[in-house]
């Protein structure tokens, strides 16, 4: 544990790669760029003429339907997620990111090429202090009867529990509860990372009818029958399913740029049940204190950029 954080921007701007959008499915260019202290994490839309910032914030959060989605103004952001939970688990408080569509790349639907670009690029520390969420009182929200739930509770430390219930389908043969203690981004990447979306092929139809998941295939996803895993190579980890659910709501919870210092606790949630439970917290100031902690924080991880294409160590 380190005794003390200072905010942290991208040392560099990080190459401009391409990739599919998941929900539409259209090829499309990312770029990180640095930031000033205290500016947060700022999506730059540069297809639009001209340029439009979109703010991630809680309270941009639009559209949660298969996804998180961001707009302010007349522009929009989709999947933002995946990219998210990589700037938390990095501990990465001011980013620009240049982006030329609707949405945030899938790329191969985890985290992990998120966390190689930006360690590509490095980290530089800013003068000033990063500011938490300490959770000071249990705030929880619910849905279907209160069948699916998301709580934030008190804690020295930031600690992430999933619990799923898929009685019915393959999942069911997979661990479905994971606690995962936020002890250091090595943790994160060893057992969150690399862990991807998943879905139905029973759904696809449904999906495609609504413009959904138009980018999605077997290099992007797990695809799922009720008793089979469809791509040939399998499951890259034993509690994959449960795993990225876990990585969605690290991203979800980290959507104003402040890692959460308590405990969150989710039964079946999804992105908009993640959304209104950090909605909820910004709306009841007793719940929460905004904080430059000095114990219980992660370690984020060194700041040197690792050398594009040498081997990554995690």
């Amino acid at each position: 544990m380190i005794a003390h954080a200072n905010q942290r921007t991208v040392a560099e701007p990080s190459i401009r790669f391409e990739g599919i959008g998941l929900h539409c499915g259209k090829l499309i260019s990312l770029r990180l760029l640095p930031a000033p202290e205290n500016s947060g994490i700022v999506f730059v839309r540069t297809d639009l003429e001209p340029n439009v910032k979109v703010r991630a914030k809680a309270r941009n959060v639009t559209d949660t339907k298969l996804a998180t989605s961001l707009k302010e103004g007349a522009a929009s952001i989709g999947t933002v997620e995946h990219l998210m939970s990589a700037l938390c688990a990095c501990g990465v408080d001011n980013v620009v990111i240049e982006i030329g569509g609707p949405e945030v790349p899938i790329m191969d639907g985890s985290a992990q090429p998120f966390i190689t670009l930006l360690r590509d690029c490095g980290l530089a520390e800013q003068d000033a202090a990063k500011k938490f969420y300490r959770i000071l009182k249990p705030i929880e929200v619910s849905m279907d009867n209160g069948l699916r739930k998301a709580a934030l509770l008190p804690a020295a430390r930031p600690c992430w529990e999933m619990r799923l219930d898929f009685a019915e389908t393959i999942i069911r043969t997979t661990p479905q509860h994971l606690v995962f203690e936020f002890t250091s981004r090595q943790a994160y990447v060893a057992n969150i990372a690399r862990a991807r979306t998943f879905g139905f092929v029973r759904d696809l139809e449904l999906m495609f009818s609504n413009k959904r998941a138009l980018g999605g295939s077997l290099e992007n996803a797990v695809v799922l029958t009720d008793n089979d895993v469809l791509n040939e190579e399998g499951l890259r980890q034993p509690d994959e399913f449960v795993a990225h659910k876990l990585l969605d709501a690290i991203g979800d919870c980290y959507i104003d740029g402040h890692l959460i210092i308590g405990r969150y606790v989710g039964e079946l949630p999804g992105h908009e049940l993640n959304n209104r439970l950090m909605c909820a917290l910004l709306d009841d100031p007793s719940t929460y204190e905004v904080t430059q902690a000095d114990s219980g924080l992660p370690d984020f991880g060194a700041l040197q950029a690792t050398p594009i294409g040498a081997q990554l160590q995690i």
